[in-house]
Order: C-alpha cells, then structure tokens, then sequence
C-alpha cells in the first residue's frame, strides 16, 4: 500500500537531447510521459552548447541550419518547448545545460586560453538558457555540470579574479533573470572543493564513485549498499573519502555550508562491472541487468533509510529521448524496458512504510536522523537532537535535555517513568516541554510529536487539556496598615478529560507580606476553571508599587500553556508620594512670559491624581502641570533659580522637591537710533547697531557683534568701535549696503588689506592702522568710491575673518 508520500522533495530522472529537436520527438515526448509514469515528480531536461575544443574561449550551438536533425544543440525555442511540454505532464522541471566539445575532451579537463573571456561568454550562455527556463516555467535551474578544472578555488584569472569569483558572478547574472532554485553539479571530489555552495540553493554531486572492491563483477546488495555507509573499500573512493563514508562525507557537506545536497546525476549502466565505474560507459563489458537493479535497490535503501536531513532528491541517469539500439547500446544507462526500472517506479511512488532502523546514540550529545520509514531512535546520554523524519517513529532521548523531532507521520517520544513524574508545558510555538520531576530523562522539547509513552500509559498529545492562569484583578491599593488585601486568579483547563492539577508558585514579593506563597490547583468535577487567592498584608512603610507573579508549574495529566502560564498583580503602595521630576530644567533668558520650561511627571499614578504648587521663587508659576516663566529673566542678574515645587496626591500624601533652573545666557541686542548714539553692551554676548549718526559702541566683555547695515557716510555716519577685541568680537557687512562684498559669509582674505588706500581691484575693505579707520571702496584700486564707515583705534589687530558678510 503506498503512502502518497514523496521520499524527497526532487525526485527526478535525467532526459539528455543529443540532436536538437530530441525533446519534441514522439520517442521524447513519450520518453516524459515514462517519467512521470514511473512515480517521478521532476525532469531533468539536458541540453548541449559547445566548445571547438578545450582550450577554446568561446561556445556557441551546435546548428545545421540545412539539415536540422543533425543538430547536436537544441534551439533556445526547443528548450523552451521541452520545458512546457513536462510542465503541462505535472512534472517540475530542472535545466541542465552542458557544455561539450567538439573533439569530446571531458568538460572536467577544458582548460581555456583567456579564462576571463571564458568566463565571460560561459555566463552569457548561461543567463539566455536561465531567461528560457524563467519564460517557461522550470523549477531548477544548474549552472554548470563537472567542470572541475573552472571551478578550482585556488585559480586566478588573468585579471586577478578568482575562479571562485567568476562563479558568483554567474550566479548573480543568473537570479537576475530566473527566480526559481539554483544549483551546480559536481564531481565527488570537485563537490569537497567548491566554495561557492553558499550562493546556491542546493549542493548538487553526481555522485558516481566506485563502491564494491576492486575487481568485483558480482556484487551483493549489502555489499553495494555497505559501499554507501560504511568507509570505502575501493582504492578510487578512498582517494576522494579517505575512512568517511559517503553518506557521512555528504552530510558533513550539508552541514558544514547550511544547504541540503541534491544527486544532480547519479545512476548506473546496465554492464558487468558498473559498480566499479558507475561514472563511465563501458560499451565493450558484458550486459548485466542484475547489477543494474541491484545498484538502484542499494540507492533507493540508503535514499530512505540514511538521507535524514542533508539529502533533499535525485536525478536518476537517464533515460533516453530514444530507445532505438542504433543510437543507444544494450549497455547504457537508461533502465527503459530493463528491471531496474521497477525498482525506480516503486522508490518513486510513495512506498509503504516498514520498520526502519534503529539508531542508538551515545553517552555524548548525538546528532541523529531518521529516513523515510518506521525508525527508532535512542539518544541515550547527552543533549540529543533526534529527527524522526517521514514515517512512525520512536524517539526515546535518555537522559539529558532533547531535542525529539518526529518530522511527518505519527511519532511517539518515550519516556522511562510514570507520567506523573513529568511536567509537561506547551510551549509558545506549539512545541512541547517534558520535564522529568525525577531528573533521570531531563527536560526534552517535543516537535511534530503525536504520542507521548510513559511507563505507566500512552498520552495522546492533541488531547492533553491545557492550563492557562489569568487575574481577575490585577490592580489594587494595599489598604490600611495590617488589613489583608485579596487577588484572585482564575486556572482554565481546555477541556474536562482526566483528573489535571498543578503547583503554582509566588514570586517577587516578600514572603512576610504574603499569607500562602504556593498551593495546588485542582478542579472539581465537570467545573473547566479553579481560583487561586492571594493574601498581601498591608504595612505603613513607602516602599514603592510591588507586582508579585502567580505561575504554573509540575503538572500532572495535563499540559501547561507557556504563553499563558503566569499572571501578575499589583500592589499599589498607598503610603507612597511620589517625587516629582521635571521633564527640562533650563531656558533661555529671553523667554517669553508664560513660555513653558518643562512638564512635570507623574500626573497621574494607577487612578491617584497629582497636583503641583510653587513652594518659592515667584519668577516662576505652575500653570497645570507645567513650570512657566512669571516675571523677565535676566542671565546677568540671575544664572539659576531654586524653584521648590510641592506636590499632592489624591490620597493626601504631600511631597516637595527643589528644582534648579538654569538661565541660559542669550545675546543681548542694542540698537541706536538716527542721531548720534552711545551704545553699551553687556558682560556676554551683544550684538550692537548703530544705526545712522556717528555712533559711540562699546560692546563690553563677551563675544560682540557689531552691525553696519545703513547707508555708508565718511563724515555723518562713521561709528567709534571703543573696545575692538580681535578675538572675540565681529563685524557684520549688510551686503546691500556694501554692494561689493555679494556672497554671504566670512569675508575673502582676497578682498582685505591693511593701509590708507586699495592695493589692487579686489581690495574692498581696509583698515588704517595710523588713523584706526575702517573703510570699504566700491572700485577696489580704482580712483573713487571709498568712504570710512568705523575708527576702532591705532595699530590694532584685525584680519579678514574679523568680517562676516550678511
């Protein structure tokens, strides 16, 4: 009986076209339909582009346009039609394409004369077949197939590219026309070296390797299938495995990149002997039918009973576009009409799960897959993981904290003691927790687990009720000193199968506080929900808010959920006042009247209303629950204020806390009038206008600006700048006013000199060291246009950048 059931994701047979047009044949059409019919889901469709030879830079198709059956290329619109052709069969469908040459040198050994022009081309060959698959609908597409002399890593193109490189760059151009999977095929030996299996979706190996000893024509099924699990006994395999097996050589790869491996080419021919070289076609050996199945009888035992979590398909080759003996030997690999066939239609069609194996792990932390049929699985010590895979499995993890993973099917976890030894939590993401109360099997998490057998009863885990707590009321106000404040908290089963309780637990609060810290829950008959009461004793000590947490724990009969095992409640502390805070503590001096300085926190605590009050300093008010300025602020007076804020809750608590506000020193502004003005700034920073008139400015200490913004008047309207100060204080330039000047900004250095007159055209603003005069010349050196606009005094110190332009 089969199980409807795929052993893996891919399970395909190859179709090679070695004239174009082979896939739209009757015999290709017919060779798909076999396919599909023999229990396969995917096609591997294998067209071929060539080389001239193997040191040859460029590909190209093989095309005869005058006799297109002698094609050795198939058309891209061929490839695209054998794709839709299978898909429309229900079949998914991986492109293959090869590259060959023209003198038939292996494409392992090509070895081209300007591999950065290989590449290059190879690439452009690549994206018009990937283009073709995405136009038609293909599932996989492989970028390449044993080209193991291009894929070295060691390599280094002529432009300084790796090999390496040149690959992921194949591959990026590729995903940027076809969105399906990606993968290469490789050599066993080529497979160990790549490293670009990161950038690819799947690891692909044909994994054709000599398996039986050297010189065996006559091999037995365990032989064969001992060939895959056990360390090589073939001298050719044990060049490329050493002592690893290849089951365990290919799962160390998946592990070791994070990608699932893929038998992109594996098969075997229908000689004697083709154990021994499932790689190569031997057409001078004798037919051996016999061998043929039983090399596939030895896959399809080690696809089902070893490919656990790192073998995700294969991709049998091959069958051929046709049978006719004139093209294809009686000793090819193509199982057409052969009995190997029947061992590929019943690997391929959902087989019947049967006992498996049993796998016995170790006194360490063990790693441990199932396969596709009825496993046992023991981890034995250490913290296992253990993957049942498809089929009915046992996983019995031992002692230690496990990983029990059934995968599909119905699984059981088993377990040493009686159930009620063990706590079982359902965890947040559907999983389950077993806890052994005894602490001989630890504490396991349960995936994709339907059973659960104990040593006294069988648990079905579906069924298992569920216990949830939640609070009735959360929040409450502690009361007066010494009375007893209740909380109660309601315990929810799923459903009313079995006798379920469980232990619940106090926590975070003081135990002297507390009438009972722990109990039991149990239900009574029929009734789906249980109350807990807490007891909080009530003190006169302002000790702050406490929340305190109720939880489930050892559970009996029942399945704790962990997203609802806990339930918390409040104590609110009645004895307390809260200290106020103040969300800013300074401003500037030139604030408005009524300009907030900052908000006060809390306003509001668990239904306990807050109001503020000015304790001193009237330059401040409250205005809700905002600090605003009352009266001016002045930096030169006052940096700061002590402002004692006092605050009352609802309750009668009072509380008062001193808040220092800073001042913020701003510039002070002082502008003159039309007439003639003596302007006297501040100890900080001043920005001083004169105005028109002859002006008096005196800009005090701190960093000052003085202003020239009126029309320009060398005798009524020429300012005296009495405490010029080269590091700290500035001229401004309105740009109006001094037309000359243009751009905003610190003045040109170009644009300043120190004299009586201009030196050169550029030469718009001067300073006379002999009289102290400031002057700007509209012409530069040109005869006219200067007029005196400041007197800063004899000899002082003034560059440039003592000029800013606005």
């Amino acid at each position: 009986m089969t199980t409807g059931e795929s052993i893996f994701t891919w399970e395909g047979i190859s179709l090679p076209s070695y004239w174009g047009g082979n896939f739209q044949s009757s015999d290709g059409l017919s060779a798909m339909d076999l396919i599909k019919a023999n229990g396969a889901n995917t096609i591997s469709l294998v067209p071929n582009f060539f080389m001239s030879n193997q040191y040859s830079n460029e590909m190209k198709l093989n095309l005869n346009p005058t006799t297109p059956w002698m094609s050795e290329s198939d058309t891209f619109a061929q490839v695209r039609q054998g794709i839709m052709d299978a898909v429309a069969k229900g079949l998914n469908v991986v492109v293959k394409p090869h590259v060959e040459t023209d003198n038939r040198v292996w494409r392992a050994l090509i070895e081209p004369t300007d591999p950065d022009l290989w590449f290059a081309n190879y690439k452009a060959m690549m994206v018009e077949y990937a283009k073709v698959a995405q136009e038609a609908g293909a599932a996989m597409f492989c970028i390449g197939t044993e080209m193991r002399s291009m894929t070295d890593p060691d390599k280094v193109c002529p432009s300084g590219r790796t090999y390496t490189e040149k690959w992921e760059e194949i591959i990026d151009a590729v995903r940027a026309v076809y969105s399906g999977k990606l993968t290469y095929a490789a050599t066993d030996d080529e497979a160990l070296a790549i490293e670009f299996w990161d950038k690819l979706d799947y690891i692909g190996v044909d994994a054709y390797f000599s398996m039986a000893p050297d010189g065996t024509y006559d091999p037995t099924l365990t032989q064969l299938i001992d060939s895959w699990i056990k360390p090589p006994v073939n001298w050719n395999s044990q060049q490329v495995y050493g002592t690893t097996s290849v089951v365990d050589t290919w799962k160390q790869l998946s592990e070791k990149w994070g990608k699932k491996v893929i038998f992109t080419e594996i098969g075997y021919a229908s000689y004697d002997g083709t154990n021994l070289s499932p790689g190569w076609l031997r057409d001078t050996q004798p037919v051996d039918l016999e061998e043929q199945q039983l090399a596939y009888e030895a896959l399809f035992h080690v696809m089902q009973n070893y490919g656990g979590q790192w073998l995700d398909g294969a991709l049998l080759w091959s069958y051929q576009t046709t049978t006719d003996p004139l093209y294809v030997p009686p000793t090819d690999y193509t199982t057409q009409g052969k009995p190997a066939d029947a061992v590929i239609k019943a690997g391929y069609s959902s087989p019947e799960h049967v006992t498996g194996i049993t796998w016995n792990g170790t006194a360490e932390a063990n790693r441990i897959d199932g396969g596709y049929h009825n496993d046992t699985l023991n981890g034995n010590g250490g913290n296992d993981a253990l993957w049942g895979g498809a089929g009915n499995d046992t996983l019995n993890g031992g002692a230690g904290n496990d990983l029990l993973d059934g995968a599909t099917g119905a699984n059981t976890a088993v377990f040493s003691g009686v159930m009620a030894d063990y706590s079982i939590t359902k965890l947040a993401n559907g999983d389950y927790q077993v806890s052994d109360k005894a602490a001989r099997d630890g504490t396991d998490t349960l995936k994709n687990i339907q059973y659960i057998q104990f040593s006294d009863r069988q648990v079905v885990v579906a069924a298992l009720p569920e216990l949830s707590i939640k609070a009735k009321d959360a929040i409450k106000l502690e009361g007066s000193h010494g009375s007893w404040t209740e909380f109660t908290f309601t315990v929810t089963r799923s459903s009313t199968d079995g006798s379920p309780t469980a232990r619940w637990e106090l926590s975070a609060i003081d135990d002297d506080d507390v009438e009972t810290t722990s109990g039991t829950v149990t239900f009574s008959g029929n009734s789906t929900t249980a109350t807990i009461t807490v007891k909080i004793k009530a003190d006169q000590i302002a000790e702050g808010n406490q929340t305190f947490a109720i939880t489930l724990t050892d559970s009996t009969n029942a399945a704790i959920k962990e997203k609802e095992s806990s339930a918390t409640g409040q104590v609110i502390d009645d004895d307390l006042i809260y200290t106020p805070a103040l969300s800013e503590l300074s401003i500037g001096e030139n604030a408005a009247i009524d300009a907030v300085v900052g908000t006060f926190s809390p306003t509001n605590v668990h239904g306990v209303g807050i109001t503020y009050s000015i304790a001193s300093d009237d330059t401040f008010k409250i205005v809700n629950n905002q600090l605003v300025v009352a009266r001016a602020l002045d930096f030169e007076k006052a940096a700061s204020h002590n402002v004692r804020v006092t605050m009352t809750d609802s309750l009668g608590g009072v509380t008062s806390e001193t808040f220092i506000i800073s001042v913020r020193d701003e510039v002070d502004i002082v502008r003159g009038t039309a007439r003639k003005d003596k302007l006297v700034g501040t100890s900080g920073p001043d920005k001083l206008y004169g105005g028109k008139g002859n002006d008096h400015l005196w800009g005090g200490t701190g960093k000052d600006t003085f202003v020239f913004d009126t029309s320009l008047n060398s005798r009524a309207n020429k300012d005296k700048i009495a405490d010029w100060n080269y590091r700290d204080d500035t001229i401004h330039l309105e740009n109006k006013v001094f037309k000359a000047l243009k751009k905003a900004g610190t003045l040109k250095k170009s644009f300043f000199t120190i004299g009586a007159n201009a030196k050169d055209a550029n030469d718009f603003v001067g300073y006379n060291k002999k009289t102290g005069d400031l002057w700007y010349d509209s012409n530069g050196s040109k005869a006219g246009g200067q007029v005196v606009f400041a007197n800063i005094g004899k000899n002082k110190k003034i560059a440039y950048d003592s000029f800013f332009i606005i």
